[in-house]
């Protein structure tokens, strides 16, 4: 299921919790006429958040979320210190928001955008014309996790990539 959300939809998404798995930049070559400047992230999306007799149910499934016509990128993370040991553990997202501004991103609206994280510390912060968001699979049940392990979320991957050679 390749279901696609884009800045038009923003104010019906929240990335609350979502768990950011990877960031990706991908920059055109300007010599061959390839202005691309995207940000990617690989995130867990909640899809949905259920309340199931008191108990929390969260529909998670991996997504991409790509970010158009990027500049002025700005990543900030802070791995705190716990007892001597500063663990690289997963990134939580808190929320992400956004200020339109006067400028144009090639003939379109420009947005200052900031990615604030719960943990570690954090945010990612830059402008861009908009975003798409694709889920990469159907949307599974993970019980109270609100992130994919990485196991499960291995073998989500390895199936979409089956599917997509037949």
């Amino acid at each position: 299921m390749k279901k696609a959300v884009t800045e038009a939809d923003f104010q019906d998404l929240s990335w609350h919790d979502c768990t950011l798995w990877g960031l990706a930049i991908r920059a055109g070559d300007p010599e061959e006429n390839d202005w691309t400047r995207q940000l990617v992230l690989d995130i867990d999306f909640i899809v949905e958040w259920l309340d199931k007799a008191g108990k929390l149910d969260f529909l998670v499934a991996p997504a991409t979320l790509t970010f158009e016509e990027v500049n002025n990128l700005h990543v900030q993370v802070d791995f705190e210190e716990i007892e001597g040991v500063n663990t690289l553990n997963e990134i939580s997202m808190d929320r992400i928001e956004r200020k339109k501004h006067g400028s144009q991103c090639i003939g379109k609206p420009c947005y200052s955008w900031t990615i604030h994280l719960n943990g570690p510390k954090g945010l990612i912060r830059f402008d861009a014309s908009g975003f798409t968001q694709v889920l990469e699979s159907d949307p599974v049940s993970n019980g109270n996790r609100q992130s994919l392990s990485l196991s499960k979320r291995e073998a989500m991957k390895k199936k979409i990539d089956r599917l997509k050679e037949m």
